[in-house]
């Protein structure tokens, strides 16, 4: 148990269920980085691309499902992004975005994503 709690830490995860609030904080190579991760009700795959400006990240789950409402990233060379591109399953999901101190934090209506689907999302 003692090196989840290092794994964790590595990923900078972060989850709250009755918030349905995810995020993730990568302390090592974080322009190119690739965990898993466990929720209440399912597990999953985050990764996160950093190339040309642009911080894309995408969250696959692999079995169970995920409620959702809030994403938080820390954003990577402290970057302030004016834009932001989330969908799931392929479907565009509309969303705000605060950025502060380094950290992203992107809201929208409660989702639930379920096995095999993907939420992806972009900052520009």
């Amino acid at each position: 148990m003692a090196a989840y709690g290092v794994f964790q830490a590595a990923c900078g995860y972060e989850y709250h269920s009755p918030k349905g609030r995810l995020g993730f904080a990568p302390r090592l190579s974080p322009e190119h980085f690739k965990a898993a991760f466990t929720a209440a009700e399912g597990w999953g795959c985050f990764s996160q691309d950093v190339e040309n400006g642009k911080q894309q990240a995408e969250i696959e789950l692999k079995f169970g499902k995920l409620r959702l409402r809030t994403l938080s990233l820390d954003l990577v060379g402290n970057k302030q992004p004016t834009k932001r591109t989330l969908t799931i399953a392929g479907k565009l999901v509309p969303a705000t975005l605060t950025s502060t101190e380094g950290k992203a934090e992107i809201t929208f209506d409660a989702v639930v994503v379920k096995t095999g689907e993907k939420l992806q999302f972009e900052l520009t």
